[in-house]
């Protein structure tokens, strides 16, 4: 993370990696003795990137994973609103909902390729029709992804036309609440850090 913040980078997504079963760095990974292995839980190193990146006054934490550079010396850049970065407001795998229904990409690389070089569309034939109430919790999930917002209330009752449950309403909502792991002003729910 360090050697990272010395390039200056504007914006950083810092999500965690995996080995995916059957890739060269499934196989590297389990060529190393186990010892060599990380043996730092996912949780342990979102906290140590947090504590790396969030101290620094002009990084501020925008998403769970995503840090943007703050401060007048930052120019805006293609793809960035100021510095927090526009991908990943909806869920990209996926199409965006149409008419309700929502297909994804094929996993497969090569037909996905083949599909594209040949102007075909790249969607599986698996489809998945969300109704009204399915894509309220869905967006409830991705708002809460973005740290400094949160579900803001007016917002998401607008879009969604559901009325977001306050957590208190909710036994682990409120516990979470008195755990310091979610706050609720009234207006907006979002994690604390």
């Amino acid at each position: 993370m360090r050697r990272a913040l010395a390039f200056e980078p504007s914006h950083l997504s810092c999500y965690g990696l995996v080995f995916e079963k059957g890739t060269a760095l499934w196989e590297a990974m389990e060529r190393r003795p186990r010892s060599a292995r990380s043996k730092k839980k996912p949780s342990a190193r979102c906290t140590n990137t947090r504590s790396t990146a969030s101290p620094a006054p002009a990084w501020r934490c925008t998403k769970i994973s995503n840090f943007s550079r703050t401060g007048p010396r930052v120019a805006p850049q293609p793809g960035l609103l100021g510095q927090r970065c526009l991908l990943r407001r909806r869920p990209r795998a996926r199409r965006v909902y149409l008419r309700g229904v929502r297909s994804s990409n094929t996993r497969d690389l090569p037909a996905y390729l083949r599909r594209l070089e040949s102007d075909q569309d790249a969607t599986s034939r698996h489809t998945r029709t969300l109704d009204p109430e399915s894509r309220a919790r869905e967006t409830a999930v991705l708002n809460l992804r973005r740290t400094q917002i949160g579900i803001d209330r007016p917002d998401f009752t607008m879009r969604t036309g559901f009325e977001p449950r306050p957590p208190s309403s909710a036994t682990r909502s409120r516990r979470a609440v008195g755990h310091g792991l979610l706050e609720d002003d009234g207006r907006r729910v979002r994690f604390t850090p």
